[in-house]
């Protein structure tokens, strides 16, 4: 077989040109000036000939083209394995034996990185994430590509395009279990386990012994973290993305803002001071005279973000706007959002508990008695049960809020 110089087509040896791109596949005098008549016939300009001429010879001298061909001699190549080490780009490279071209290919990607990194809180930063998401693509389809071409394997670009929405479809199934559903995960799980038991038996048919019981215990491994996420997490889902609508959360979060939210930290550890929580806060009641009447809110809010200002036993003091904890004014960074909302009061966290309070209240998680739209700030109202409202057990907190991620504007660590 002969590979040609120009795409590295395969064609037989008794061609001449290649059936793919109509280049030469041999230094052939007679065949050159048998083109160079047949230009002319066509009409083509001499300038046109030479300068295809020069960019051909000069591709195939180049070295980024040496650096393009199939390695020779090289044993099988695994394509998943080629792909799952693309997941780092360059590696998947070389896997390959290729080290010039994952040196080409790896550079520019962790250039982009960078750039996407540095212009991060940019209003064009998306657009430079997709980009940067569309050339690992690029990356990771060009180590499984070639490591099918190393087997002597055809690939063509429509090849390509399945692999490509094949890798959509998994992602997509991935991205939704975790975030929604522990049974998907589960299966995703158990069908990756029986995969790699399936390519281990291939490749070692003969081998039952130490491989196959690290296998079967990694599998026991996997579906015990699954049974122990599912019957220990206060909600199904492994991470969620949180949209704000109202903004009863400024400055820290706005309204428009798309939040990560950590379902599964607490799980592991136990909140920490200056956390930003994501919870389910205790119902309370605000009441407030209208007129000659006395007008009754019902507070019964299913979500809600506040930061972690006091953990178990502590002694707290909302004054001049601030609050103090243990005698010892809180930093900036650690005074709950909408602290100036809060009423003047001391208070100790009970054991157990967090100090998360309610500053702020949405218009659609009340009920009026008299049927009023909006409801009076928490200053202007007398409140019933919102001292014990303002401290949360690890059970009723969904998650950590991990940063803001969109509108680029506002991403940020929270």
């Amino acid at each position: 077989m002969k590979a040609c110089p120009v795409c590295d087509f395969r064609n037989l040896d008794s061609n001449i040109r290649c059936i793919k791109c109509n280049a030469l596949l041999a230094e052939d005098a007679a065949e050159y000036k048998r083109s160079v008549k047949e230009a002319d016939s066509t009409g083509e300009s001499y300038l046109a000939l030479l300068v295809s001429g020069r960019i051909q010879n000069w591709w195939r001298r180049s070295y980024v083209r040496r650096q393009w061909q199939i390695p020779e001699e090289v044993q099988y190549r695994f394509p998943f394995t080629a792909g799952f080490l693309s997941i780092v780009p360059g590696i998947g490279q070389l896997y390959n034996h290729q080290p010039g071209k994952a040196l080409l290919l790896a550079a520019p990607w962790y250039l982009g990185l960078a750039i996407c990194i540095l212009t991060i809180t940019h209003p064009l930063s998306n657009f430079f994430l997709l980009a940067l998401l569309l050339y690992w693509l690029v990356v990771w389809n060009d180590a499984v590509v070639t490591a099918i071409r190393i087997n002597g394997q055809f690939w063509n670009f429509r090849n390509t395009l399945a692999m490509w929405f094949a890798l959509m479809f998994c992602a997509g199934v991935l991205f939704t279990g975790m975030q929604y559903l522990l049974p998907a995960l589960l299966i995703a799980v158990v069908l990756l386990w029986g995969a790699t038991l399936g390519v281990t038996r291939e490749i070692d048919p003969g081998h039952k012994g130490l491989k196959g019981t690290a296998i079967l215990l990694s599998g026991g491994l996997f579906l015990s973290l699954i049974v122990f996420l599912a019957t220990n997490m206060h909600t199904s889902n492994v991470w969620e993305l949180v949209q704000l609508h109202k903004n009863v959360h400024a400055p820290t979060i706005r309204s428009g803002d798309l939040v990560l939210v950590d379902n599964v930290r607490y799980l592991f550890t136990d909140p920490k001071l200056g956390d930003v929580v994501y919870f389910d806060p205790p119902r309370f009641s605000m009441e407030k005279n209208a007129g000659m009447q006395s007008n009754v809110w019902a507070v019964n809010i299913s979500s809600y973000f506040q930061r972690v200002a006091g953990l178990p036993g502590d002694k707290l003091k909302k004054q001049n706007g601030k609050l103090y904890r243990n005698g010892e004014l809180l930093p900036d960074s650690m005074q709950p959002i909408g602290v100036t909302e809060m009423p003047d009061w001391d208070y100790e966290v009970p054991q157990g508990t967090y100090f998360c309070p309610v500053t702020l209240v949405p218009n659609d998680a009340v009920a009026s008695l008299l049927g009023a739209a909006d409801p009076p700030r928490l200053l202007e109202a007398r409140l019933k049960g919102w001292g014990e409202s303002t401290t949360i057990t690890k059970s009723m907190i969904y998650g950590k809020a991990v940063g803001i991620i969109n509108p680029p504007e506002h991403r940020c660590r929270l």
